[in-house]
């Protein structure tokens, strides 16, 4: 995409996957903190226009300011796929967006399906994937059991957190794939040492959630960097990050 963004490559492999699904492939932006048209702006539009995906998936902070909603929207309308466009709340959005009208409101409104401690499923056929999605956890506004409460027991679900604070307790509630922003990765890292902190909260979750694969139980855990900064306008051996997720049918053992 230009810079030093990257785009990182992931499989999930699940065998309860149904065979309509398999090669699905779904894409994951997280953290714009979007301002104003800077040159990464213009070079993520760029890059979008030119991808053709089954699902978007955004996990928060597309926002630093409400002045930069019209970028969101603009945004938007270059992501393509064939089932949409899904994201949660960040912290950083619910600051954002004016008080008169919920951010879940607005976001909806530029064509996002803000899923707000909720599941929805998407279909091939009689088929389903569930995608569900909790409230920002770094605001403690999360209910993850509200948010697989729908999932049946058996079925693939993707739970999109904007932090990955909630991730012991979604792995609880089997959640097969979660995904994550919020971290930055860390942002400011050093080499062997790795990112000097997270910006979680809850006691069992630090900096090696900072960034990458993880298991938590049974559920796949996926924490990506993104694109934007915060505190300071620089990041350090933390290269920004789009993801591109792969679904794949396991074979039975």
């Amino acid at each position: 995409m230009g810079g030093r963004a990257r785009l990182v490559h992931l499989v999930y492999s699940d065998r309860a996957l149904p065979p309509e699904f398999h090669g699905l492939v779904a894409y994951q932006l997280t953290d714009l903190h979007l301002r104003w048209p800077s040159r990464l702006y213009r070079q993520l539009i760029e890059f979008v226009s030119g991808v053709r995906a089954d699902l978007w998936l955004l996990t928060g902070d597309l926002l630093e300011t409400g002045r930069a909603l019209e970028l969101v929207a603009r945004l938007v309308r270059h992501l393509d796929a064939e089932h949409g466009v899904f994201g949660v709340l960040g912290n950083n959005d619910h600051r954002a967006i004016a008080p008169a009208r919920t951010p879940a409101e607005v976001l909806e409104e530029l064509g996002v399906r803000v899923l707000c401690n909720c599941a929805t499923a998407i279909t091939r056929g009689s088929a389903r994937l569930w995608l569900a999605g909790v409230d920002d956890p770094s605001w403690w506004q999360d209910d993850v059991a509200a948010a697989l409460a729908d999932v049946p027991e058996g079925e693939v679900s993707v739970l999109l957190a904007h932090s990955p604070d909630c991730v012991w307790e979604a792995a609880e509630h089997r959640a097969g794939l979660i995904l994550c922003g919020h971290t930055h990765g860390g942002q400011l890292c050093l080499p062997v040492i790795g990112a000097l902190q997270a910006g979680t909260k809850r006691r069992n979750v630090g900096r090696r959630f900072a960034s990458g694969v993880l298991r938590v139980g049974e559920s796949l855990v996926y924490v990506c960097r993104g694109l934007g900064t915060s505190w300071v306008p620089i990041r350090l051996f933390c290269p920004r990050e789009v993801a591109r997720i792969e679904f794949r049918r396991a074979a039975e053992s």
